[in-house]
């Protein structure tokens, strides 16, 4: 039987279903991307408060943070694609200026590696 709010337009072949429709289809693909764009920016906006908590920590000297301005650890790290439940290598620490951005960045959800062994690498 026809049911007029199931079939959208017709084909050659007969009516299609609204879940067959092109147009329908585009619509639902737009909003799914409209929601992870949604999701995608306010789980930025965690990252991005995270770090910035990071980089006023008082586990950073005045020089730390004054390097920060030719750096640029939001870009720097955005850049890489970091998310709180990643898991990070930091080969070859230095002196801890990305550690001690990346540490508390990770501590809830995510992990830090430290490989340290600089002493074996010529």
């Amino acid at each position: 039987a026809f049911e007029p709010s199931r079939w959208r337009r017709l084909s050659p072949a007969g009516p299609l279903p609204i879940s067959e429709d092109p147009r329908m289809m585009y619509r639902h693909c737009l909003l799914a991307l409209g929601a992870a764009l949604l999701l995608s920016s306010a789980a930025h906006a965690d990252l991005k408060a995270t770090l910035e908590a990071a980089m006023a920590s008082d586990i950073r000297s005045a020089d730390e943070r004054a390097r920060d301005a030719q750096r640029k650890p939001l870009e720097t790290l955005e850049f890489f694609g970091l998310k709180e439940d990643m898991r990070v290598l930091e080969l070859l620490p230095g002196g801890g200026w990305y550690t001690k951005l990346l540490a508390p960045t990770l501590a809830d959800k995510g992990k830090l590696y430290v490989a340290i062994g600089t002493q074996q690498v010529s």
